[in-house]
Order: structure tokens, then C-alpha cells, then sequence
């Protein structure tokens, strides 16, 4: 079996499974209508590029999770990591730490990249 064979039926295995990251993407719209209906106070930015209707970044802290925070420490974690896949970015997090040494999730953003300006935007929207 070739490389380029294996390659491609790993492909349509892992989209069959998981979908289309495109389609992935183009629901975001919905989802983010879907959250400010269901989970109203919950604080979403959503930018992209109208022009080239091209995602740029989102933010999304639930009303629940914010409210959940006065039960915690007064410290935030925050974290980066990087994505792999058809599309790259960044999945960026801020947790908190409760008593029982659990850590409840305040805030996650997906961007392009880790760079200041992104982690300037991302500690902007959680404050």
C-alpha cells in the first residue's frame, strides 16, 4: 500500500467520524446564536473578516462558569495550546482552582496564533 493511499483513507475515516472542518466552522453562526439564547450573560466576542469571510477569532466565557468563579480561589490559570489539523490555531483557557482542588473553567478563546496581541485580547475579554 502506498503512503499517499494510507494517507487518504485516514482522511475519510476521521472525517466520517469527527465531519467536515469546514462545516465545523460554518456552524459557529449557530452556535453562537445558540449560546446567547440558551445562556444569556454569557460574554462572546466573535471576529472574522467579512470581506474575505475568513474567521479570525472567538472568545466565549458561559454565564455559568463566570457566575461559578466566586466560589473559587481568587487566582486564574491560563493556558495555550496549539492545534493541529487542516486548519492551525490556537486553543487559549483560564480555569480557576475550588476547594476540592478542581479546576472549573471560566474562559476559552480559538485564534490564529499565540502572540501578545492575542493574549492582550483574550485577558480584555475575561477581565
Amino acid at each position: 500500500m502506498e503512503y499517499y493511499q494510507a494517507y487518504n483513507g485516514r482522511e475519510k475515516v476521521h472525517e466520517t467520524i469527527y465531519g467536515d472542518d469546514v462545516k465545523s466552522y460554518s456552524y459557529l453562526v449557530w452556535y453562537i446564536n445558540a449560546i446567547r439564547k440558551t445562556n444569556p450573560g454569557s460574554v462572546i466576542d466573535f471576529q472574522f473578516n467579512p470581506a474575505k469571510k475568513e474567521f479570525k477569532r472567538i472568545f466565549i466565557s458561559f454565564d455559568a462558569c463566570i457566575k461559578g468563579y466566586r466560589f473559587c480561589r481568587p487566582m486564574v490559570y491560563l493556558d495555550a495550546t496549539f492545534l493541529i489539523g487542516r486548519f492551525r490555531g490556537c486553543l487559549m483557557a483560564a480555569t480557576g482552582i475550588n476547594g476540592d482542588r478542581g479546576f472549573p473553567p471560566l474562559a476559552m478563546a480559538l485564534c490564529d496564533s499565540e502572540n501578545i496581541d492575542n493574549w492582550e485580547w483574550f485577558l480584555r475579554n475575561l477581565q
